[in-house]
């Protein structure tokens, strides 16, 4: 139980105290329980391994995150429809009809839902229940029939083709509307949006028609021809009132008549060889020359820019309204712009010209009250049916939660499932094999930057990686800690395997490392390993010298003996010498080594067997410690919570690794009892053969110091010679 005599009982795991919530009774007390005392504050949907619905329904507020209160208010909710809570414990997904409280609201709803969904589905038994699958069945058929809830209505709803016909002609008139199923309808504001540009048109363009026994109308002054002639009138209507104002400019101050003339500076800069200039040049230009009596000459001369377009307008707007007349005035030119004021403003009454598209007979056919009634009938039937669908998704609602809040609970109050080998924790996204081990943590990170900086802050070794669904180019990316053992041959690149909860494969690598202590042994064999390290890149580097060296040498060598087939005497000196010299600078070489490894062997032993090994394991305890120490801090700081507050958690308690934690979440199996052929025998090798080492270097300095000893007491004993006499 979670709390025994009224109190909460929390239970260690490794090094933090998670409460854990195994009942309908454990569960109702949560709310009770300060949320400080909680593990998570706050967590993102997409951490959760869960069914979406259920999560969205827990996001009240709809921002992607699920906080405390969400969850308190989930719990207070499930408690309020149900009187009997058993289901709740077992995680059931099946609801009792007489477990709902049918005195609660929403209960009342639920019950009544129940019933109706039995009944249509006919599946009523004695025990009066309702799976969450029989509930997700009758929904999805509602929501992909041919009208959805929201009343979008697609063409295949209705059984008349022509009534189809007419859906799918609003659909490319409006835009239409999505359904549920993805594809595109329509609703009861696009139909009547439809019907009112129906209308609009047809009536404007009613108003544009010249009526049977008549030739023209004031909309239409020229009868037929009114558009082309209104077309080449607009075309011409600004230079012609730019000509008449020149014209009395002229009148009232005659000197303005030559700053009308192009200035011929002005033509001196412009690019005569260029059409465009040219063009724009004369165009610019007075449509014909003004003059004093305001007067425009139809057959003087036209500037040559509008000269074919003024002979179209002579013709088709001047003779049509004004006669066969030579000249035009002032007052001859607003007659003509009078005549097409009408027309004018019926075109720029012009109503949205979208429907135009499917012709006058077509839209007079769709404005009939058939294709409208039947359309908005059945957008208002599905209408009555949404509040059944909210009753319906009630139901889900009441099901998910019996089923999940308690698991969920486990994994947002507190953690215990993350230290279970037989369940996964929701957030977990499953475990990567590679470099020969198991590795059982796994969380799924949306921006790897923002969570490496923060990672580094856990103390902790932790490899990002990318795992390539079998969707095409589709990929998401994990956050798995190393706890245990060693970096082995963890890489950047290295290739894996990802199994993730539900037991699919996936190909992962490695794309960025954290890079922290993972094990005390780790941790002290580090600076003897980059001490190896240096000395064997030393001695790669001073045996690549002397390659170099010898190579030289022997081209030199070759080289002579090429150039002359019979060495003079002189030649025969050099070349001895270069031989000389090799072999001479090979002997020098080797005695130098020599040397050398002599003075090291006398100063070893003029040491000592015992301070030598006093010595050696004083300098390893200066080295050793003080690792060891900052080491142990450093394992003892891992922390997991930082894991998981890179991907947007907010952690309340500190979740400490212990080593046994440690290969809990970082495994190398071993291999099944009785295998035969796989012992690993080269950890023993390399111990046997380290030991015999160390014995024969005891041996050496021992027999060297009893030479010694036996040298120096052989000495000491040496009889003197006595003075002898003679006579």
């Amino acid at each position: 139980m979670a709390y025994q005599g009224g109190k909460f009982v929390f239970r260690r795991f490794g090094r933090s105290y998670h409460l854990r919530i195994e009942t309908a009774d454990d569960l109702r007390r949560v709310p009770e329980l300060d949320e400080a005392l909680w593990i998570a504050g706050g967590a993102p949907i997409k951490s959760f391994n869960c069914d979406e619905t259920f999560l969205k329904l827990i996001d009240t507020d709809n921002n992607d995150r699920i906080m405390c209160y969400e969850l308190k208010d989930a719990i207070r909710w499930i408690f309020s429809v149900l009187k009997d809570v058993r289901g709740i414990t077992n995680k059931s997904d099946i609801l009792l009809l007489d477990a709902i409280n049918i005195e609660d609201e929403e209960g009342a709803k639920i019950h009544r839902a129940a019933e109706k969904i039995i009944e249509r589905i006919g599946s009523y038994d004695e025990r009066g229940t309702i799976s969450l699958e029989q509930v997700r069945k009758l929904k999805a058929s509602i929501e992909n029939a041919s009208v959805s809830e929201i009343g979008v209505v697609l063409p295949q709803s209705a059984d008349d083709e022509r009534i189809r016909q007419f859906i799918t002609d609003i659909i490319a008139i409006t835009g239409g509307t999505k359904h549920p199923s993805g594809a595109m309808g329509i609703t009861q504001s696009q139909l009547d949006d439809f019907i009112a540009r129906a209308k609009r048109w047809l009536e404007w363009n009613e108003q544009g028609k010249i009526p049977d026994g008549t030739t023209n109308t004031s909309i239409m002054p020229l009868g037929s021809e009114t558009p082309i002639a209104y077309g080449i009138f607009s075309h011409l209507r600004n230079k012609v009132d730019e000509y008449f104002m020149q014209c009395e400019l002229i009148a009232v101050n005659p000197q303005a008549e030559q700053k009308l003339i192009p200035d011929i500076s002005t033509l001196g800069q412009t690019d005569i060889t260029n059409p465009d200039t040219i063009a724009n040049f004369i165009k610019q230009a007075p449509i014909a020359k003004p003059n004093r009596e305001e007067k425009l000459n139809l057959q003087a001369d036209i500037n040559p820019y509008y000269r074919k377009e003024f002979i179209l307008f002579v013709d088709k707007v001047v003779k049509p309204i004004l006669g066969d007349v030579s000249e035009i005035s002032a007052d001859d030119w607003e007659k003509v712009k009078t005549t097409f004021a009408d027309y004018e403003n019926w075109l720029n009454s012009k109503p949205d010209q979208s429907v135009s598209s499917l012709g006058e007979d077509k839209l007079r056919e769709y404005l009939t009250p058939g294709y409208y009634q039947q359309v908005s009938n059945l957008i208002t039937e599905r209408k009555e049916t949404a509040f059944v669908l909210d009753n319906i998704r009630l139901t889900e609602k009441a099901i998910l939660y019996q089923a999940y809040l308690i698991d969920f609970a486990n994994n947002f109050v507190g953690f215990p499932y993350l230290y279970d080998a037989k369940k996964h924790a929701m957030f977990e996204m499953g475990t990567v094999i590679m470099d020969g081990r198991k590795f059982t943590f796994a969380i799924k990170v949306e921006d790897i930057n923002q969570h490496s900086k923060i990672v580094g802050l856990s103390n902790m070794f932790v490899m990002y990686l990318e795992v390539f669904t079998r969707e095409a180019d589709e990929k998401y990316y994990i956050a798995v800690p190393v706890t245990s053992g060693d970096k082995g041959n963890i890489s950047v690149g290295k290739r894996g395997i990802f199994r993730d909860v539900n037991g699919r494969e996936f190909d992962t690598r490695v794309i960025r490392i954290v890079e922290n202590p993972i094990s005390i042994r780790e941790a002290l064999l580090s600076p003897f390993q980059r001490l190896g390290r240096i000395i064997t890149g030393k001695i790669e580097a001073i045996t690549s010298s002397a390659e170099k060296k010898l190579d030289s040498a022997a081209e030199k060598l070759t080289s002579t003996f090429e150039t002359a087939s019979k060495p003079s005497a002189a030649q025969r000196q050099s070349s001895g010498l270069i031989t000389g010299g090799v072999l001479m600078g090979g002997g020098v070489a080797i005695a130098a080594i020599g040397t050398a490894a002599t003075y090291i062997i006398k100063t070893l032993v003029s040491i000592g067997p015992c301070k030598l090994v006093l010595g050696l394991i004083g300098i390893i305890l200066i080295v050793a410690v003080p690792i060891s120490i900052l080491a142990i801090i450093k394992l003892r700081r891992r922390d997991l919570s930082v894991v998981l507050e890179g991907a947007g958690w907010a952690i309340n308690s500190r979740m400490r690794l212990t080593l046994r934690q440690g290969k809990f979440f970082t495994q190398r199996p071993s291999y099944p009892k009785g295998s035969k052929g796989v012992y690993r025998v080269r950890k023993v090798i390399t111990g046997v053969l380290i030991i015999i080492f160390i014995l024969l270097i005891g041996v050496k300095y021992y027999v060297s110091y009893y030479q010694h000893r036996q040298l120096t007491v052989t000495t000491n004993k040496a009889p003197t010679s006595s003075p002898t006499s003679g006579k």
